[in-house]
């Protein structure tokens, strides 16, 4: 999947019912692709501008762990998503359906 099509993704989603995102994984991971594409499609300024407060932060870290993207939303709920067999529009999917929802 390219940047592109994760990015065109986002342009649906509404980061006002978000407060935080905080992507983490293993840079030599190969499995790693999906988080990264999420990462930077909601690091945007386009997207930011819905909500400015929205704190959206990768932990690269040099150790072997699973990617994962965890989110909290305007509820103060957290979710915890892995990302090992998830796609990055499979993940904005999860994460659009959630904060519209609310």
């Amino acid at each position: 999947m390219s940047f592109g099509k994760a990015a065109r993704h986002a342009r649906g989603l509404d980061l006002s019912r978000i407060k935080k995102v905080i992507v983490t994984f293993w840079s030599y991971d190969q499995r790693n692709s999906a988080v990264r594409e999420i990462y930077r499609a909601l690091s945007r300024d386009q997207l930011k501008e819905s909500n400015p407060k929205c704190s959206i932060t990768a932990n690269v870290l040099s150790i072997p762990i699973d990617p994962k993207v965890e989110v909290t939303f305007a509820d103060n709920s957290t979710i915890l998503y892995n990302t090992v067999d998830m796609e990055a529009i499979q993940l904005l999917a999860k994460i659009n359906k959630k904060a519209k929802s609310l």
